[in-house]
């Protein structure tokens, strides 16, 4: 939970030492802009360039080669400020910890041997050290904060490290200005001096607050010096593991329960909403650091736990470390040795894949920042791909899933792994066998003419090389309280066996509910098609008895089957926006038509969505918004009984391609008074220009043949694939993606009152 604060504080805090007093006036860190990178030359040379070469890789410090180069002297551009609190002045020895001192020690180590940076610029807080004024206390800490600000150059390297124990405390009051907390709670950081609650108003004293280290971090990213900050400690529900101390202190320790209470309390009348007992899981929710000066390393997520153990593991000389610093260490010697630097990005998966193999699990640590995709400690960013294979329980696995729009069948591009001694190269492809949320499981594949790779490369990278847009089958099930349940099964079953062979594969009866998109319900008079989400209209079908049943159920799945897979197609297409991959952009607009001459004003889409009612009548203007490609655009629009029609352009119309920046609006449409009513969908097509233009309103006439598209048509062939069975391809390569694209729009219809 500190981790997730101190991510949201440090990035308010580098933008408001940008925006100056402007950053006080920001009260929601969820709309914080992504601040322009400031371009700088490194004062010396950056680590990609200046690496130290080293063979041995062991993490002992005792044992590492002696003869490894050692710093420069004059290389004053790498600062480091390590803290380490093992001991607690005023907290029971239980409290106490024993790993962070060597933590620091092995960070300081590889810093100075491995990574050029000068012994004097590493300023190391712990009780190792021998002398007061260099234990961890509050005091020191913040007077070396602010001696690292004072020191710091443009394009600097600093790296910070905080190792020791997490807590809370309620916030300030009145709350900070720039981050106030939704739950009224303050993540802190406990120095060697730190003291139990006293009060409200003192809090927890010598305690340094989630604030007060963005406020630091934000003085040296100020100076346009790159910091790498990483807090290996944690504060969440208690747990305990064999062998193993977590970073955090029991709860009530310091703050009393009922205080932290008394402060939700606090913050939910400063609201007018609930305080969250637990702020959201997971880093993917939080925004991301203001600009790319700043990188961050958490050991966990909030709601776990961080912890130090014996490392090397059954090693008899083991010593007590963050698991986190370990481990990130550990790579760091790896890829210095390789003499083939890692990004942060990189370095983190890698940390990952390593908790993974961990029996008696592991937290999950992550990287902040808008400058992940630097190398580490360096300025380079490496033009490569940023997804990575791992193993994991036996499956090849890359860290991009359903989420990102990755669909089984899809393919990869594989690299050999980077940090290695020479550069990645491409090694084969992988094809996607199932998606998750947030990974994929991978095999590898033969493709496009390259033989099957033996084995795929643990910790290579990936990248997209095309996506499957197949739909998948249309679920129907029959609900476990339909009256002779059995009976309506079998009726459906006689009615699917009717498809022709190349439909069978389309549609799938399944005895779970749970897992189908639509219901038979049956009744003495009549069937009902019954979509489960409760968003779509029922459609009447004829008694179960009636010889028409079978007939009228196959023809309205098919029907179903084109709408949906048409609109499943489009907003795939459309998530290529969000992933950058697409060229063909074009902006939508509805168009509102008060009386006859109206020419139109711009509807912005409401809160609830658009609903129109029976004499409302609407156009839509479509703007090519890219500086340089002409673009075809078609309309098609699903209505609540899911018949796809083409509204732009008309029927034998010619479609005329649409110059950059240029517009057109379409006809007025007026809602008829006639049902249904209910959701209905706009499908915009959208591809380069072709000589004759795509006519997709081929695809709005049901059949069994072939519709000619040609091969310059990759996304009318696709469709026709989803829709009918017929096209020529089922997905679209990267480059395919980037000259065609889909918007999808919707609204809804209602009678009058």
């Amino acid at each position: 939970m500190f981790h997730n604060r101190v991510r949201r504080n440090v990035a308010l805090g580098v933008l408001a030492s940008i925006l100056g007093g402007l950053g006080f006036g920001l009260t929601s860190t969820h709309l914080l802009p992504v601040c322009e990178h400031h371009r700088v030359e490194p004062a010396v040379p950056s680590a990609e360039t200046n690496w130290v070469s080293a063979a041995a890789v062991t993490l002992d410090e005792k044992t590492r080669n002696e003869f490894v180069p050692r710093a420069r002297a004059m290389d004053v551009g790498k600062r480091a400020l390590l803290v380490g609190v093992t001991k607690y002045d005023h907290l029971a020895p239980a409290s106490h910890l024993s790993g962070p001192g060597n933590d620091i020690r092995l960070m300081r180590t590889t810093l100075i041997e491995r990574y050029g940076f000068p012994a004097e610029n590493v300023v190391c807080l712990t009780e190792d050290e021998g002398k007061s004024e260099l234990r961890p206390t509050r005091s020191s800490i913040a007077r070396e904060f602010k001696r690292l600000a004072e020191a710091a150059r443009p394009g600097d390297q600093v790296v910070v490290l905080l190792a020791g124990h997490g807590d809370r405390q309620p916030e300030s009051d009145p709350p900070d200005p720039v981050a106030p907390e939704s739950d009224g709670i303050d993540e802190i950081f406990l120095p060697a001096d730190v003291r139990p609650w006293k009060d409200r108003k003192e809090r927890v004293p010598n305690a340094i607050a989630d604030k007060e280290i963005r406020d630091w971090l934000a003085a040296i990213t100020a100076k346009k010096a790159y910091v790498w900050a990483v807090f290996d400690c944690c504060h969440a529900a208690s747990m305990n593991r064999e062998g193993e101390v977590v970073r955090q202190l029991p709860g009530g320790v310091l703050v009393p329960p009922a205080e932290l209470a008394k402060a939700r309390g606090r913050a939910a009348m400063r609201t007018g909403r609930p305080a969250p007992e637990q702020r959201a899981k997971g880093s993917s929710l939080t925004p991301g650091m203001a600009n790319e000066l700043l990188v961050a390393t958490f050991a966990c997520r909030e709601y776990e736990t961080t912890p130090e153990c014996l490392q090397p593991t059954d090693s008899p000389g083991a010593k007590y470390h963050g698991l986190l610093t370990y481990s990130l260490v550990r790579e760091l010697e790896q890829s210095a040795a390789s003499g083939a630097p890692l990004t942060y990005r990189e370095l983190t998966r890698r940390v990952q894949a390593g908790y993974l193999a961990r029996p008696q699990g592991a937290p999950s640590p992550s990287t902040e920042g808008a400058g992940q995709d630097r190398v580490v400690l360096g300025t380079n960013k490496p033009a490569r791909p940023t997804l990575t294979l791992a193993r994991v329980r036996g499956e090849h696995v890359v860290n991009v899933g359903d989420l990102h729009g990755i669909t089984p069948g899809s393919v990869l591009r594989v690299y050999s792994p980077p940090g290695e001694k020479e550069r990645p190269r491409a090694v084969g492809y992988a094809r996607v066998t199932e998606t998750r949320p947030l990974e994929s499981v991978v095999s590898a594949t033969e493709y496009d003419k390259t033989a099957k790779p033996v084995e795929l490369p643990m910790h290579g990278l990936c990248e997209v090389t095309a996506v499957d847009y197949s739909v998948g089958r249309l679920r129907l099930a029959v609900p476990a309280d339909q009256r002779e349940r059995d009976k309506v099964i079998r009726c459906i079953g006689d009615a699917l066996r009717t498809l022709p062979k190349a439909d069978t594969g389309v549609f799938e009866l399944v005895a779970d509910e749970a897992s189908a998109q639509f219901l038979v319900r049956a009744s003495a008079g009549e069937a009902r098609l019954v979509g489960v989400s409760g968003r779509v209209l029922p459609v009447l079908l004829p008694a179960l008895d009636a010889e028409q049943f079978g007939a009228a159920l196959v023809a309205k799945l098919k029907t179903i089957h084109r709408a949906r897979a048409l609109v499943d197609v489009g907003v795939r297409l459309e998530a290529e926006r969000g992933r950058g991959a697409l060229g063909a952009e074009v902006k939508i607009e509805v168009l509102v038509h008060r009386t006859k001459n109206d020419p139109g004003q711009v509807l912005e889409r409401p809160k609830g969505g658009w609903a129109f009612r029976p004499g409302d009548r609407i156009s839509f203007r479509v703007t090519n918004t890219s500086s340089t490609k002409r673009l075809e655009v078609t309309l098609l629009i699903v209505d609540p009984e899911y018949r796809v029609t083409l509204f732009h352009p008309a029927r034998n119309e010619l479609n005329k391609a649409l110059e950059p920046g240029a517009s057109f609006t379409t006809v007025v449409g007026g809602i008829s008074n006639e049902p249904p009513f209910g959701p209905e969908t706009l499908v915009a097509i959208v591809t380069a220009p072709t000589n004759p233009p795509v006519d997709f309103g081929l695809l709005t006439q049901p059949g069994g043949q072939q519709r000619g598209y040609a091969a310059q048509a990759p996304i009318a062939q696709l469709l026709e694939r989803a829709m009918y069975g017929t096209g020529l391809r089922s997905g679209l390569t990267v480059s395919e993606i980037a000259e065609q694209g889909a918007r999808v729009l919707t609204w809804r219809t209602e009678p009058k009152e």
